[in-house]
């Protein structure tokens, strides 16, 4: 995601692109975004779990969220999903609960 801001030097009006670097801060409605849309309720349950980075408190009622630690705790959770370490569906079958690796 590149942003463009504009800045007049004399008569020209030049236009920088600003890279996003390491330590941007995102607002609670960004963070969601980046974690696919979810819900602020699920960022907060996320956080209490240890799923999501805790924010960065940077006044009394402010907070943001660095988005390098949102990026390793996103690639932290594709990890898991690769190593079978996920949520697992569990299928009710015949009174018996077992795990949909087991079913298949």
């Amino acid at each position: 995601m590149q942003s463009t801001e504009s800045f007049t030097e004399g008569r020209e009006t030049k236009k920088r692109h600003r890279q996003p670097c390491d330590g941007e801060l995102m607002d609670q409605d960004a963070t969601c975004r980046f974690f696919g849309n979810i819900h602020p309720a699920t960022l907060w349950r996320g956080i209490k779990v240890g799923r999501y980075p805790k924010p960065v408190k940077i006044a009394p009622n402010t907070n943001r969220w660095i988005r390098s630690e949102c990026a390793m705790a996103l690639s932290a959770i594709i990890a898991q999903r690769d190593a079978g370490f996920g949520a697992h569906k569990v299928i009710i079958a015949e009174g018996t609960k077992r795990r949909h690796s087991e079913a298949t």
